[in-house]
């Protein structure tokens, strides 16, 4: 049965995962073989105004030692993230556009 919520199901570094790109969700499981299997991590992307925000919460069934790795590696990931979304919003411009036509609101 296909489900309506999941657009991709992916696989980055061993980790499988799918996305619901409607909600901004992106799901990802710890493979077997990493410290914190099983475990589950989502992470919500959302913005306001020029600021975006990734929020990521986790279930966890190992060890505590384990868990609070894996969400320390998750924080990192979301500030790397946040970093790239930031550097993309500065002096870009879109495509088709000059970075002094972005500046001014011109097309």
């Amino acid at each position: 049965m296909a489900r309506s919520d999941v657009d991709r199901i992916y696989r980055g570094d061993g980790w499988p995962g799918f996305t619901d790109d409607k909600n901004n969700i992106i799901w990802a499981f710890a493979p077997r073989g990493h410290p914190a299997y099983p475990a589950v991590g989502k992470r919500v992307i959302s913005a306001d105004g020029n600021q975006s925000q990734i929020s990521t919460t986790a279930k966890c069934e190992a060890a505590k030692s384990a868990c609070d790795k894996l969400m320390s590696e998750f924080s990192a990931l979301d500030r790397n993230a946040g970093e790239y979304v930031k550097f993309m919003g500065k002096d870009t411009a879109a495509p088709g556009r000059s970075a002094a036509a972005t500046e001014a609101g011109g097309r």
